[in-house]
């Protein structure tokens, strides 16, 4: 019984260990270099049909990175709420973040069924979460060269333009990417791309990285091309967990396991002895 307890807690503890193993992938944090200007909300009628429009600009203003991937904007209206923002880390949009000193100008009509009247409105309250990369945490020491984009190949199986940006690295510095933002135009419009790329701290080397838009665009270019890099989360992939908090407390937690099932029967024993000699005495 006692080998069967402690395999079970060596089987119970595993995936424990594993769920609270880092990732390597730095999360942003909340943001607070940031402007909302020009809001607005604006109910408008086509036909039949009534429409409430919510528009405005969100300003970087600061030397860091805005994440939308990891910020929530939202306006109440009459009681519902609209999302301009939202944190959803699944949802991969052609703009998924703000460069440092620029701006982003948003513009969301939906379908409106209330009573008021056409025209500017106001908007009830607001829900605002902006997450994002300190300076600090953008890594300005990778030397980038040969910086190129491919020309686009129309994929008709799924009805997409594929664009491979590639470009070679030399990482002279003590902290490792894993991840990075991509920043471009076609024609006049701006792209912000987030994806992962791990470039190791003193090393060099290659990357390509595949950007998709839906339709046929071969006839267009990639321009303006500017690559943000965010440092990796920790620096060594063999997270020390021997040395961790969580693994004293493990510790600590089987040595008490361990010592009831060995210590529990012998003072059990010893209690049952003890009671046998004062019956003995007694009788």
């Amino acid at each position: 019984m006692k080998k069967h307890s402690a395999l079970s807690l060596y089987i119970l503890l595993v995936p424990l260990l594993m769920a609270n193993s880092p990732s390597p992938e730095l999360y942003p944090e909340e943001y607070s270099d940031y402007d909302l200007l020009n809001e607005s909300v604006v109910i408008s009628e086509e036909g039949s049909s009534k429409y409430v429009t919510f528009s405005g600009e969100l300003v970087n203003s600061g030397e860091g990175i805005i994440s939308f991937r990891a910020s929530v904007l939202t306006y109440r209206f009459e009681g519902d709420d609209y999302e301009m923002l939202v944190d959803d880390y699944n949802v991969k949009k052609p703009i998924q973040g703000i460069m440092p000193d620029k701006s982003y100008i948003f513009e969301e009509r939906f379908e409106y069924l209330g009573s008021s009247p056409i025209g500017i409105n106001t908007y009830q309250n607001k829900i605002v979460s902006i997450h994002g990369y300190a300076e600090e945490d953008i890594l300005s020491d990778i030397v980038v060269s040969n910086l190129i984009a491919s020309e686009g190949e129309y994929n008709s199986s799924i009805s997409a333009t594929l664009f491979t940006i590639s470009f070679d690295w030399n990482n002279p510095g003590d902290y490792s990417a894993e991840t990075m933002y991509i920043s471009f135009n076609i024609n006049e419009n701006e792209y912000v791309y987030y994806e992962w790329e791990n470039l190791d701290k003193e090393g060099a080397g290659h990357s390509n990285i595949h950007v998709s838009f839906p339709g046929n665009i071969e006839d267009q270019e990639i321009e303006n091309i500017e690559l943000f890099f965010i440092r990796r989360s920790y620096e060594s992939w063999g997270w020390n967990f021997l040395d961790s908090t969580l693994f004293r407390i493990l510790i600590a937690v089987a040595i008490i396991i361990t010592a009831l099932i060995v210590i529990a029967p012998i003072i059990a024993i010893t209690v049952i002895l003890i009671i046998a000699r004062k019956k003995k005495k007694n009788a």
